[in-house]
């Protein structure tokens, strides 16, 4: 089976100096990846990595390769469509909460407006989302509430129809009736697509990832054993 994402000794670097990694796992099709890790081990950085959005100023060194072609050398807006990161911060962009969905996808392809609904509908019911704002889509999508914002975000990331998601905190803000709404949204994508989760929560990452791939601080790793590159095996959760 090919790897959707497959990362091999993936170190990002900045003046020389390691500030993520060594980092290896395989991702295939269908399957909820967990990221976990202590407070500035660079689990953000390395969702950024997997995409090319890494800042100016950082590299990477070993291996990266989306649906079997090395990340250097990609057409990454084609990766960006297949694989789509969705920051910790959910964005709402000025508009009606129409726009927002389709925001990415219009800039992909045309659209008639008929069409416009029809993706958006379609994203909005996969993230649980539809039922809540189907009967104001013309709405300014900023009147929505913080848990709904971030399923928002997980809608325009699906009307692009992607083969992966790569999801950053996604409820590190929230209450905890909103966050358990968003772990069902997850759970619902995660059916159909490949999800990457960075979590602070374990049991989120149980519960949701079949599995788990530990990362620690760089300077860590001088000073015992490499845990950085734990392999993907279940520990527990959906496995």
């Amino acid at each position: 089976m090919t790897q959707l994402i497959r990362a091999t000794d993936v170190c990002v670097t900045s003046n020389r100096s390691t500030i993520v990694g060594p980092i290896s796992f395989a991702l295939a099709p269908g399957e909820a990846l967990g990221i976990s890790g202590p407070s500035g081990a660079g689990k953000s950085t390395l969702l950024r990595a997997l995409v090319g959005l890494l800042p100016a100023g950082l590299s990477v060194t070993g291996s990266i390769e989306v649906l079997g072609q090395n990340l250097v050398g990609s057409d990454l807006g084609t990766v960006r469509r297949k694989v789509v990161l969705v920051t910790q911060e959910p964005v709402c962009f000025p508009g009606s909460i129409l726009s927002n969905v389709t925001f990415g996808v219009r800039h992909a392809r045309r659209l008639r407006r008929d069409e416009e609904v029809c993706v958006a509908r379609s994203a909005l019911a996969e993230c649980g989302l539809w039922s809540e704002v189907s009967a104001c889509l013309g709405d300014p999508a900023s009147t929505l509430s913080q848990g709904q914002r971030q399923r928002l975000c997980f809608a325009r990331a699906l009307a692009l129809d992607p083969l992966c998601l790569l999801l950053d905190e996604p409820t590190s803000a929230l209450d905890a009736r909103s966050c358990a709404t968003v772990e069902e949204c997850i759970e619902r994508i995660s059916d159909n697509r490949a999800v990457v989760l960075v979590s602070h929560q374990p049991r989120q990452l149980d519960r949701i990832c079949s599995g788990i791939v530990e990362i620690c601080p760089a300077t860590e790793l001088h000073d015992g054993p490499d845990r950085a590159a734990v392999g993907a095996a279940g520990t527990g959760g959906r496995g």
